[in-house]
């Protein structure tokens, strides 16, 4: 399912009019548009961007504008500077756009022009929902309702602003994930619709329901939003809109095991979308096929229709869903017994993906020694400024000192020479010594004042030090484990490969198999050591796309005790699957299968042979806990904490002299904090282990 289809439904139900790219026309304008047929311009104006005539209507905008200066008519100018707004909107300018719909609101709010005002605002959040600030599109569309609400008798116009920004809203609570909001506020928007009979937005304000209901897991309420949802469409013979209600419908059908209608309704749909030749439309629904004749155990249809859209995927640039069809592939041949076919199909996968990630891995390493050097000179400023800042203070100590003894010894002196020559003014010289001493203690006091900045300043150089002393220990400690790590397989390559080149015939044929078997296991130790180098780097450099959405645990158990099958088998080990076939959680289905599989493949590597893995779930009042439980040698206590801490240098062989990079856990632990979970273990020595993950419900 391709991953924005449905927030794409939803933007496409709120909006009236396509945009397209019309070719430029140079025209004079008709006789009739003069100053007192402006709405002759504005309809004109108007009706060209709906149809993506977007270069004629700038041109009659600019000219209607000299027309509105000429004839000082304020009223006019400020609607051609909301059109023109318009204009970059449709052309996709979203810049100019956001900046045109600020000026315009202005011009707007000093006339007071409620409906307009509101207008604007509703351009302002759709813009910034555009551009993926979903805080700002809040921010503006409720601005709008408040402008609305405050109208004491509003008028139709009014009230279809209304209904406009509240479905806007809606769709911002899905984007969020907000589904109780959702079905919160949704009532009061159908009874609106219902008010205005507007039949097509009271559609899509069903439809929206339908999905909330959906994904807060309230199946039949959902059924029953999109029944009203497909009614209306129906009705109005809107069949681009009602495809997506049917195939909504199909996947309601498949989480309730009911196959025969979810596949009912995803041809439905299907034949909708090749009728208007909407390829993102019959990718979804031939997905959709796919996976209710999978689920079904239907293997041989379910390839049918995959095979039928890797062309598909290829034509249009689909290379992320061409990577999850040559995984499905993979795991249905597989599953029909046809390994050599199941084995094509992975290579094809790890190929397309190991493609797709070379690139981005050569950037962030340019990145992270951008990043490096940058820190450094940093620090270097930081120091040089620190310096400055302490001779400073220190000048000015000094100034103050030197002022102070001089201040001093004058009020010294004018105290001796009045006492002598004014004896009878005794009090009066009194009264000034106490004065010049208060001044003496204010200065004391400023003097001490500054020496507090200058121990202030001299603690947070001391805090900064220990901090850049920390980090730079603990990278020469992570790059001393690495360059080891590398180092011991190159050398065992670097010595058998020698030996073979240069002794080859006089080996023996079991002496060369050893260095061959040798030179595997050593590349295969380099390779995994480096691929999980890079997806730790992406981790730090924030260049993993954190994408949660529903998985079945079960069938991710499958698909990792799949892979790691060969593994466990050449060890003699059973692994069981005691998740419950029907949880369904809400996770990054890619970073939760990467989890998994280092656990179990950690088992694995520390049970002996004919020992057992145990993966199993429950849900507690956080969320749902999965445990991979062995009966393998087990860890110490005192190593435990050490697992998941990346310059530790904790690393054992296996029970079969198995290596690992050190480096599985520590991605576990960051793929567990992107889903603001727990990872923890409980070992015993010589008994077994158990990995716990703990994942919060993010619906």
């Amino acid at each position: 399912m391709r991953k924005y289809l449905f927030l794409l439904f939803a933007f496409l139900l709120n909006i009236d009019n396509v945009i397209a790219s019309g070719d430029s026309l140079s025209t004079e304008l008709p006789d009739t548009f003069n100053i007192r047929n402006k709405t002759n311009h504005l309809e004109f104006i108007n009706e060209n961007l709906k149809q993506g005539n977007l270069e004629l209507a700038k041109e009659v905008i600019e000219k209607s504008k000299e027309l509105a200066i000429n004839a000082k008519d304020d009223d006019f100018f400020a609607m051609l500077n909301y059109y023109l707004a318009d204009y970059y909107y449709y052309g996709q300018d979203y810049d100019k756009a956001l900046s045109a719909y600020f000026d315009v609101l202005s011009l707007f709010e000093a006339k007071h022009d409620t409906l307009m005002i509101a207008k604007s605002l509703n351009g302002i959040g759709i813009i910034y929902l555009l551009k993926s600030d979903n805080e700002n599109s809040f921010k503006y569309h409720l601005k709008e309702v408040e402008v609305l609400d405050k109208v004491a008798k509003p008028n139709h116009e009014i009230e279809e602003e209304k209904l406009l920004v509240k479905i806007n809203i809606l769709n911002l609570y899905f984007n969020n994930g907000q589904y109780d909001d959702i079905i919160n506020a949704g009532n009061d928007v159908i009874q609106l619709a219902q008010t205005l009979q507007d039949s097509m937005r009271l559609g899509i304000v069903f439809n929206t329901m339908g999905m909330a209901y959906k994904n807060a897991q309230k199946y039949e309420m959902a059924v029953k939003s999109y029944g009203n949802a497909l009614s209306i469409f129906e009705s109005r013979h809107d069949d681009f809109r009602k495809a997506f209600v049917v195939l909504n419908l199909g996947y309601i059908y498949q989480v309730k095991k009911e196959f025969d209608l979810a596949l009912k309704n995803f041809r439905s749909a299907l034949k909708i979308f090749e009728q208007e030749n909407y390829k993102d439309g019959i990718f979804t629904a031939k997905r959709g096929i796919s996976d209710a004749y999978f689920e079904m155990k239907e293997y041989e249809a379910s390839k049918k229709i995959l095979l039928s859209i890797v062309d598909s995927c290829k034509q249009y640039g689909f290379d992320g869903d061409l990577l999850d069809i040559y995984d499905q592939l993979a795991n249905v041949e597989y599953l029909l017994k046809n390994y050599k076919s199941a084995y094509d199909y992975r290579k094809l996968h790890n190929a397309l993906n190991d493609s797709a990630f070379s690139q981005e891995s050569h950037k962030q390493y340019a990145e992270l020694e951008i990043k490096y050097k940058t820190a450094q000179k940093e620090t270097e400023i930081v120091g040089l400024k620190a310096d400055k800042e302490i001779r400073e203070i220190e000048l000015r100590k000094n100034r103050l000192l030197k002022w102070l003894g001089f201040s001093f010894s004058l009020v010294l002196i004018c105290f001796l020479y009045f006492v002598i020559r004014l004896l009878k003014q005794n009090r009066k010289k009194n009264e000034m010594l106490t004065q010049k001493s208060d001044q003496i203690l204010l200065q004391n006091q400023q003097l001490e004042f500054n020496n507090q900045e200058i121990r202030n300043i001299n603690e947070k150089l001391s805090q900064s030090q220990a901090e850049l002393t920390s980090a730079n220990n603990a990278k020469n400690r992570f790059f001393s484990i690495l360059a080891h790590d590398l180092k011991n397989p190159f050398h065992n390559i670097l010595g058998e490969s020698f030996l073979l080149s240069s002794m080859y015939e006089k080996l023996s044929d079991d002496e060369r198999k050893r260095y061959a078997v040798d030179l595997y296991s050593s590349s295969e130790q380099i390779h995994r050591l480096l691929e999980n180098l890079l997806e730790w780097t992406r981790t730090q450099t924030n260049g993993i796309q954190f994408y949660p959405r529903q998985v079945n645990l079960n069938q991710l158990v499958i698909n990792v005790i799949s892979v790691l099958k060969r593994n466990a088998d050449d060890k003699n080990i059973a692994i069981s699957n005691l998740v419950d076939p029907e949880l369904l959680l809400v996770a990054d289905k890619e970073m939760l299968e990467t989890i998994i599989r280092n656990t179990m493949n950690n088992s694995i590597k520390f049970t002996p042979d004919g020992g057992k893995i145990t993966v199993s779930s429950h849900r507690d009042n956080k969320g749902i806990v999965i445990c991979v439980e062995d009966n393998g040698v087990g860890i110490a206590k005192d190593n435990l904490e050490k697992l998941f801490q990346i310059d530790s240098n904790y690393k054992t062989k296996g029970t079969k002299g198995e290596r690992g990079t050190g480096l599985g856990l520590v991605i576990c632990k960051e793929f567990v904090d992107y889903h603001k979970g727990e990872i923890w273990v409980e070992s015993v020595l010589g008994e077994g282990t158990k990995f716990f993950i703990s994942l919060p419900s993010l619906q």
